[in-house]
């Protein structure tokens, strides 16, 4: 058997789900700082974060979804892992914009997290 590295989706441990729900997020040191945007999918480790915002990796996130109706707040503590984009050419200059950010969850949260997906399971969002 060769070595490789193994791809996302290999190292991945738990199910993703394809999820648009919209979220606010702030990076934990800038707290006064509160952006908005939606989610792309969802798993037991982390989310994926459709965004324009620019923060560096390794930055320290608390991610909130809030529910219409009865439903208290979901908030979970996460770190940008990767930031995706794209590139976008005008005129001669060549522009990366921000397109996303992978957060990794926290350890240590699994009531939060197993309640945000049951909740996503069940179309409430």
């Amino acid at each position: 058997m060769e070595d490789r590295e193994l791809d996302a989706e290999e190292r991945r441990c738990s199910e993703r789900l394809t999820a648009v729900i919209k979220v606010a997020f702030r990076d934990l040191g800038r707290p006064e700082e509160t952006f908005q945007d939606v989610t792309r999918n969802l798993s037991e480790g982390g989310v994926f974060i459709e965004t324009s915002v620019v923060l560096p990796l390794g930055t320290p996130l608390l991610v909130e979804v809030r529910f219409e109706g009865a439903y208290a707040p979901v908030a979970i503590d996460g770190e940008i892992i990767r930031v995706e984009g794209e590139m976008s050419s005008q005129d001669v200059v060549a522009m990366r914009r921000v397109v996303g950010i992978a957060v990794r969850f926290r350890e240590g949260q699994s009531r939060s997290i197993n309640r945000l997906i049951k909740l996503v399971k069940e179309g409430v969002i």
